[in-house]
C-alpha cells in the first residue's frame, strides 16, 4: 500500500477537523474532529454574520486585497510563489515526477521528462488574502461575526497546515496559529459568494483555496526505487477540478448514503459526502439538510448531525446502538448530554466514528484492537481500531509485504508494512533498516539489510551490520573521500569519514 509521506515530512500535526483529502491513497478523508461535549445539533442553524454586505469583501477580512492593503489590523497575505512561478511540488520542495511501475500502483520510478499537466500546485493565498493570525486552541474565536479561525488549507489532499508558510519566529501561536477564514453559505452549484480564487467549503462553510487543475485533486507522495520522495497524479478516480465552483468533484449515485461502506470518497454522496478513516460514508451540510430532523437525526434517520467548528459546520455520520452497528474500523461513541448523561436520539445512542480509547475507553469490534499512541489519556480518545493478528502463526496472517509485530505484553499483534516510510531504523519492521542517512530527504525507505555483492552499483560498499557500522549498518553506501566529496556525493550529500580513516561514505547533508 502506498504512503503519504507528507505529514511526517513537513512535521505537520494532526488538524481538528482536518478535510485534507489525502491518506495513503490519496483519496480518503481523515477527519480527526474533537469530539462534541453535548451530542448531536440541534434547532435552527443561520449564519452568524456571514451574510452582512461588508463580510468577504475586497480589503476586509476573508477577502482579496486591495492595491496590496487591507483594513486597519489586517494583514495582506500575497500569493505564494517561486520567482513568479504557482507553487508546486517541484518548484517548491524539488520532488520529482513519478510513474507506477506495476499493475497494483505500489513501486515507483522518476520521470525524466516531467508533464506539466501532472505538476501538483500547492495553493496558498490564492491571488491575496486580507487576514490576521489567529489561535484555534482558544475558547472563544477571534476573527469576529465575517470569519473563524481556521488552519486548513483549500483543495490540498497533502495535508499541508496553514502555519507552515509562516516563518517559526512570524507564528503568533506557534503550532496552534490558524488564520481567519471568510465564512460562506455553500452551494453545490456556485462558490458559495467567496472571492475569486476561493470555494466554500461543505464541512466548515469557510472559504478555502480553489483547486487549481485535476492533479491538485489526485496528487499524492510517493517514494520512488530510486528511494527519492516523488509526486504521482493517481489516474482513473474520478474526481476533476470544476472551474464553476472552485473545488475537487466528482459522480456517483443518488442512492450513496451515510454508513455505507467505503475506500475512497468518490464512494460517497457527491459534493458534500466523505470517506471517514476507518472507511464509512459520512455527508456535510445536515445542519441546513430539510430531513435533519429537530433532535438531530439526519439522512433519512440513517444518522446523527454532529456540529463541526466553521461556519455552523456540520456533518452527517453514521448512528449507532453498540459498535457492532458500525463499519469495521469504527467504535459507537455514546451521546450524551451537557451533564454527561447517555441520551437516546431517535433509537440511537451513540455514532459511529474511527476513534477508541480515552476516558469512555471506546472499544473496537471483535477482531480488531484499538492501537494507541504511546502517550494516551485525555478527554479525546486518541486510538484507532485495527484487525489484529496472530504473531507465532505460521504461515502468518498478514499481506504480502506486511509482517505481524507483537503489541508488548499482549498475545496479539498488528500487521505492519514493510518497505515503508521511517525517520530512522526503529520505524522499520522485521530487521529491516532505514535509508534516511544516505538519502537526501529527512525520511527514508525501509529496506532488507545488504549482504556483500549485493549493491547497485558494484562500486557501492555494503556496511556491516553490526554496532561498528552505526545508524549506516546493513546500507549500500557510497564511498568517497573529503578532497573529492563534490563528485563522489553530489550536491544533496557529503562524506563522512572516521576518525583515522581515509575513505568514508557519502550521507545526507545534515539541515542547515
Amino acid at each position: 500500500m502506498r504512503r503519504s509521506a507528507w505529514f511526517a515530512l513537513l512535521s505537520a500535526v494532526a488538524i481538528a477537523g482536518s478535510v485534507g483529502c489525502g491518506d495513503d491513497d490519496g483519496t480518503v478523508i481523515d477527519v480527526d474532529a474533537q469530539l462534541p461535549d453535548a451530542g448531536p445539533m440541534t434547532g435552527d442553524s443561520g449564519t452568524d454574520g456571514g451574510g452582512a454586505s461588508a463580510c468577504g469583501t475586497t480589503g476586509r477580512v476573508g477577502g482579496l486585497c486591495r492595491a496590496g492593503a487591507c483594513m486597519e489590523g489586517l494583514e495582506c497575505i500575497q500569493e505564494f510563489a517561486v520567482s513568479g512561478a504557482q507553487l508546486t511540488l517541484r518548484n517548491a520542495f524539488g520532488y520529482p515526477q513519478a510513474e507506477a511501475t506495476d499493475a497494483t500502483n505500489e513501486t515507483f520510478r522518476e520521470v525524466e521528462t516531467p508533464n506539466p499537466a501532472n505538476d501538483i500546485p500547492i495553493t496558498f493565498a490564492n491571488g491575496s488574502l486580507c487576514t490576521e493570525q489567529c489561535d484555534v486552541s482558544a475558547d472563544t474565536d477571534m476573527c469576529g461575526s465575517c470569519a473563524r479561525c481556521s488552519q486548513n488549507i483549500g483543495e490540498d489532499n497533502l495535508g499541508v497546515p496553514v502555519w507552515l508558510f509562516f516563518q517559526t519566529a512570524d507564528r503568533a501561536y506557534g503550532e496552534d496559529t490558524g488564520i481567519c477564514r471568510g465564512t460562506c453559505t455553500f452551494d453545490p452549484a456556485t462558490n458559495g459568494g467567496c472571492p475569486t480564487g476561493y470555494s466554500c467549503d461543505p464541512l466548515t462553510n469557510l472559504c478555502f483555496e480553489s483547486c487549481r487543475n485535476s492533479a491538485q485533486c489526485n496528487g499524492t507522495i510517493v517514494i520512488t526505487e530510486e528511494n527519492n520522495f516523488a509526486g504521482w497524479v493517481v489516474p482513473d478516480t474520478g474526481v476533476s477540478c470544476s472551474t464553476t465552483t472552485g473545488r475537487c468533484e466528482w459522480e456517483n449515485a443518488a442512492t450513496a448514503t451515510v454508513g455505507e461502506a467505503c475506500d475512497a470518497t468518490t464512494d460517497c454522496a457527491a459534493d458534500i459526502g466523505l470517506c471517514l478513516r476507518g472507511g464509512t460514508c459520512a455527508e456535510a451540510q445536515c445542519a441546513t439538510a430539510s430531513d435533519t430532523t429537530a433532535e438531530g437525526v439526519c439522512d433519512g434517520g440513517r444518522g446523527i448531525c454532529l456540529p463541526f467548528g466553521g461556519n455552523d459546520g456540520s456533518l452527517c455520520v453514521d448512528g449507532c446502538a453498540a459498535t457492532t452497528d458500525c463499519q469495521p474500523g469504527n467504535t459507537c461513541v455514546p451521546l450524551q448530554d451537557t451533564s454527561g448523561n447517555p441520551i437516546n436520539v431517535g433509537g440511537f445512542m451513540g455514532y459511529c466514528f474511527p476513534l477508541c480509547g480515552g476516558e469512555d475507553n471506546l472499544t473496537c469490534r471483535a477482531g480488531e484492537a484499538c492501537e494507541l499512541e504511546p502517550a494516551t489519556g485525555g478527554e479525546v480518545p486518541t486510538g484507532t481500531c485495527r484487525p489484529t493478528c496472530d504473531p507465532a502463526a505460521t504461515p502468518g496472517t498478514c499481506e504480502t509485504g506486511e509482517t505481524c509485530v507483537a503489541v508488548e505484553g499482549e498475545t496479539y499483534g498488528f500487521c505492519e508494512t514493510l518497505g515503508g516510510t521511517c525517520g530512522d531504523s526503529t520505524d522499520c519492521f522485521l530487521d529491516q533498516v532505514c535509508t534516511a542517512d544516505i538519502v537526501s530527504s529527512d525520511l527514508g525507505r525501509c529496506v532488507d539489510p545488504c549482504e556483500d555483492g549485493m549493491c547497485t552499483p558494484d562500486t557501492d560498499v555494503c556496511q556491516p551490520n553490526v554496532a561498528a557500522s552505526g545508524t549506516l549498518a546493513g546500507l549500500c553506501t557510497t564511498p568517497c573521500t573529503m578532497a573529492t566529496q563534490a563528485t563522489d556525493c553530489g550536491a544533496d550529500r557529503v562524506c563522512r569519514v572516521a576518525a583515522g580513516a581515509d575513505t568514508g561514505s557519502c550521507v545526507r547533508r545534515p539541515p542547515a
